[in-house]
């Protein structure tokens, strides 16, 4: 997990002078401090290894350091779920950032919500608690994560007595909004739940969880089921508007550089060749976080455009720190095939430690994505991935949707 949230940091290190190296200098500092927590082999050892990066931050006393904490906090629990270790939900229940809290309950299996191990997760917040001041960001962060649990464990009446004084929506963002909408669903406050969730959604930050929360909402309202569908779309249609306007401004128009790359199986595939067709290039790695976690967006994109005779989506493959291009190939293979993932995989080519079309397209941190038009020229050059698949997906469409008018 660790790894999947700091590629977003250590893509954006990387410059066009000099890229293996910057993206390899922009992992090594904090990724050596935590990345032994998630490469242990016991629980004990993952216990170890997590407390000794705590002793570290503790030691650089720096509060802009609190989010990569709870990064190492959540790999910590990641890994304690894999070894069946108990104490897996303490670990989650203490994370301050409500986004990765979400993550790390989400990945709780139900047998984690034993009495045994609510009651340690409930007496490491209360202790948490009681160590922060009043008012201050770690109280408010650990009150949200109380709720939470007691959310996830099915106490719902106590949830929303707990949450309801702390709900500013000055104070209240994220996930913590979201999990607060959940709590309104189960308590049947169903017109005050739609409103939020209606808004989470419009956003394309909504999960299956709250999508099922609006439908159970909505036929808690005395609405027909069969009506739902189209009222989810018409949320969609708004979120769709949204990313118009927003990319409206952001078009460019400059002759895409040319190249001809093979795919995983040896096949060169040339830009020159697809002259005529929209396509969009997605620039990757496979230890880059937010790369592959804007691939299930991805993924429903192409799976919506497969059959269109206008519209072709590659993935090029860069920055990877395995320097042989064959080895690189099987691995790459093996990392697509692992996830399941349908894609057109293409190999940057490396010359004199640098990736060629990486820097041909100034790719100055991955993920990167570039619409080409289809008599050759980009029109869109992104970068970046905020973690939602709805809102990636819509704007994946209006992009190709774009493209294919010009």
């Amino acid at each position: 997990m660790i790894w999947l949230l700091l590629g977003s940091i250590s893509g954006n290190i990387y410059a066009q002078d000099k890229p293996m190296k910057k993206a390899e200098e922009g992992k090594s500092g904090l990724h050596g401090l935590m990345g032994n927590v998630g490469r242990q082999e016991t629980a004990e050892a993952t216990k170890l290894a997590f407390e000794k990066s705590m002793k570290s931050f503790a030691q650089m006393n720096n509060s802009g350091l609190t989010f990569f904490q709870d990064l190492a906090i959540l790999d910590a629990a990641n890994q304690l779920i894999k070894f069946k270790d108990e104490s897996a939900l303490a670990y989650v229940a203490q994370i301050q950032d409500a986004n990765l809290r979400h993550k790390g309950y989400a990945a709780l299996p139900k047998t984690a919500f034993n009495k045994k191990n609510i009651d340690e997760a409930t007496a490491v917040l209360k202790l948490k608690i009681a160590e922060s001041a009043t008012g201050t960001a770690p109280y408010y962060a650990y009150q949200t994560a109380y709720a939470n649990l007691l959310y996830r464990t099915g106490q719902y009446k106590a949830a929303l007595d707990y949450i309801k004084p702390i709900s500013s929506p000055d104070l209240m963002k994220n996930s913590d909004l979201q999990t607060y909408a959940l709590i309104l669903q189960k308590n049947k406050a169903y017109l005050e739940a739609s409103r939020m969730l209606e808004d989470i959604i419009k956003q394309g930050v909504a999960d299956e969880e709250l999508k099922m929360a609006l439908k159970e909402s909505w036929m808690g309202l005395g609405k027909s089921e069969k009506d739902f569908p189209a009222h989810l779309e018409t949320l969609f249609q708004h979120l769709r508007k949204d990313k118009e306007i927003s990319l409206a401004g952001q078009q460019v128009n400059y002759p895409a550089p040319l190249f001809a790359l093979t795919d995983l199986s040896g096949k060169t595939v040339s830009l020159e060749d697809l002259r005529g067709k929209v396509v969009f290039l997605d620039f990757w790695a496979t230890w880059c976080g937010p790369c592959v976690a804007s691939f299930p967006a991805m993924q429903k994109a192409v799976d919506k455009y497969r059959n269109h005779p206008e519209v072709v989506f590659l993935f090029i493959n860069t920055l990877e720190k395995e320097k042989d291009l064959e080895k690189r190939r099987k691995q790459v293979d093996g990392f697509i095939r692992d996830k399941g993932f349908s894609f057109q995989i293409l190999m940057d080519d490396q010359k004199s430690g640098a990736y060629e079309l990486t820097k041909k397209y100034k790719v100055a941190g991955i993920p990167a994505k570039f619409v080409i038009d289809k008599a050759g020229n980009v029109r869109y050059a992104l970068s970046g991935f905020t973690g939602a698949t709805d809102a990636a997906f819509e704007e994946v469409n209006v992009l190709i949707e774009t493209a294919l008018k010009l």
